[in-house]
């Protein structure tokens, strides 16, 4: 938060990112959101110093704007502006969810400005629409600079189409079958497929449970060994189709919760623990051993694979799945084209990417369930995912996930569920 040319500090922006932190508390902290609030609000002042403006005080044109002077007009054409922009890190245009981020860090910077007396205007009149829009063209082909009628320029000069938020992109049956050949055998099935196994019980647990990538990280061998004894008293039935409750706490703002585990996952968990995972541990400790280094046995579920080198037997990181998930993706061929721009020569070219990502399988699930407890009978099934799901409003669930229930309709039979869910397995019909 420096401004470059005068080596000075943007003191509100960073004070406010300071109050955040406090607020948030240690255990909110995450790197990765603090950036984001802080390359959002250093987007916002480098776009203040390209604004032309005429000065009250001197009559004369400007540019560069003060913060503490802009105001609607100038936050809606920022908005606009982003719709163009080319990331340098994805070469495609702006997400519209990273658009809508943006915006409400800004949104959230001025109010928290004006209570603390820094900001003494109005800077937001009207109700503005967030993310990716889209701007109408008049007959000339420009964009439409109508305004309705009393308009004094604080307004959005376009008509909008919202296009908040990213896609739920939930799998088929199929692309889901052919996903799990290229993860690899489960520990029960190796045969003579001597691949790891780790990430097929990982995105199994995963769409099994709804999970998401980072609380499937942080599980440990205490958690699973207290499933386990849950399982051994358990009815035969029960162990093939009923569900174990699993306590966890290191969530999404550490909201702990409880999912329910198949239990016919339970076995293929625990067949990784004391084999696949055993092994990666005794290689990690005789690399330590080997380089006169103290090796920690970890007491996390799922580690490194034992062909990791000097990290084998360590904790696995969620980054780690999520790159496994899509290197799977990408062997089954499930891609698509996806059109990119050249920053540097502004070509328009198309490249292979994968159609989804690790979080659709807790898409997946919640579309499953949906469609199992539809055949059960319960009229409101989306109470139910939402305390699976861990969602603090029951409104959340429905924004996220109704919108594409009715694509899946036609596959909400309890016997279609059965299937899918089980399919892979050796002992299912």
């Amino acid at each position: 938060m420096v401004i470059d040319e005068e080596a000075k500090i943007i003191e509100p922006a960073l004070l406010y990112l300071r109050q955040i932190a406090i607020r948030r508390g240690p255990r909110h902290k995450k790197l990765n959101t603090a950036n984001a609030f802080a390359y959002d609000l250093r987007d916002w002042f480098d776009y203040l110093t390209h604004v032309q403006w005429t000065n009250p005080v001197t009559n004369q044109l400007e540019v560069g704007k003060p913060w503490d002077v802009a105001g609607e007009s100038d936050y809606i054409a920022y908005r606009d502006t982003a719709q163009v922009i080319v990331s340098y890190k994805t070469n495609r245009e702006l997400a519209s969810s990273t658009i809508s981020r943006r915006q409400g860090t800004v949104e959230r910077f001025y109010a928290y400005a004006k209570k603390q007396g820094w900001y003494t205007g109005e800077f937001i009149v009207n109700k503005v629409k967030k993310g990716r829009v889209t701007l109408q063209n008049d007959l000339g082909g420009q964009r439409s600079s109508k305004r309705s009628s009393g308009d004094d320029g604080t307004k959005s000069q376009s008509r909008e189409t919202s296009e908040f938020g990213e896609p739920v992109r939930p799998l088929s049956a199929i692309e889901w079958q052919l996903i799990q050949e290229a993860l690899g055998p489960l520990p029960t099935q190796r045969g003579d497929d001597w691949r790891p196994s780790r990430n097929r019980v990982v995105c199994e647990l995963a769409i099994g449970t709804g999970m998401r990538v980072d609380e499937l990280a942080s599980l440990t061998v205490y958690q699973l060994q207290g499933l386990h004894k849950l399982w051994l008293l358990a009815s035969e039935e029960m162990r093939k189709d009923g569900f174990f409750p699993l306590a966890i706490t290191k969530t999404k703002r550490l909201k702990p919760r409880t999912v329910q585990v198949p239990g016919y996952q339970i076995p293929e968990l625990m067949a990784y623990m004391d084999g696949e995972r055993e092994e990666s541990i005794k290689n990690g400790q005789a690399h330590a051993f080997k380089n006169g280094q103290r090796y920690k046995r970890p007491v996390s579920l799922f580690v490194n694979d034992a062909d990791s080198a000097q990290h084998c037997g360590k904790a696995v990181r969620a980054p780690a799945l999520s790159w496994a998930f899509k290197q799977a993706c990408m062997a089954a061929d499930i891609t698509h084209l996806v059109e990119k721009i050249d920053i540097e020569t502004g070509e328009r070219y198309h490249e292979k990417l994968v159609r989804h990502r690790f979080h659709d399988l807790r898409h997946t699930f919640a579309v499953w369930k949906y469609h199992s407890e539809k055949a059960d009978g319960n009229a409101e099934p989306w109470k139910e995912i939402q305390i699976l799901l861990g969602h603090s409003s029951l409104k959340t669930t429905l924004d996220i996930y109704l919108a594409i229930i009715d694509v899946h309709r036609r596959n909400a039979g309890k016997k279609q569920y059965e299937v899918k869910k089980r399919m892979g397995e050796d002992h299912a019909d």
